[in-house]
């Protein structure tokens, strides 16, 4: 391998542990806001807030500055804890996307510098 690829490739090994944290931050968000659109929805909640967090920015700006603002005072004792459950969820997921954003930053540039110490 040329010095070239060696640290391209080191740039590549360097990024994939913030991926691989980033797309599972995302799987997991996804999962909590479907399991609170499910019940919404069988509830025939078709108009709830929780369906515009995906939908539209303003949505899931909202959320994200204001997540109480999905409770409604109309909300069944089930929407409510699943909403609670997607709210507490929400909270450490953004720890952790915070961290993998972190890691995606640093990652190649860490790899690229090991890959580049390595083609020496």
């Amino acid at each position: 391998m040329t010095e070239g690829e060696i640290f391209l490739a080191g740039f590549f090994v360097g990024a994939l542990p913030g991926a691989v944290l980033m797309s599972r931050c995302v799987f997991r968000a996804h999962a909590l806001r479907r399991a609170v659109e499910l019940v919404a929805f069988s509830e025939g909640r078709a108009n709830d807030p929780v369906f515009l967090i995906g939908s539209s920015t303003s949505g899931t700006a909202g959320f994200q500055m204001n997540p109480e603002s999905l409770l409604r005072e109309s909300d069944s004792p089930t929407l409510r804890q699943a909403k609670m459950a997607l709210i507490e969820g929400a909270k450490v997921l953004r720890r952790q996307g915070t961290f993998a954003a972190a890691a995606l930053l640093a990652g190649p540039v860490l790899g690229a510098a090991a890959g580049y110490l390595l083609a020496r």
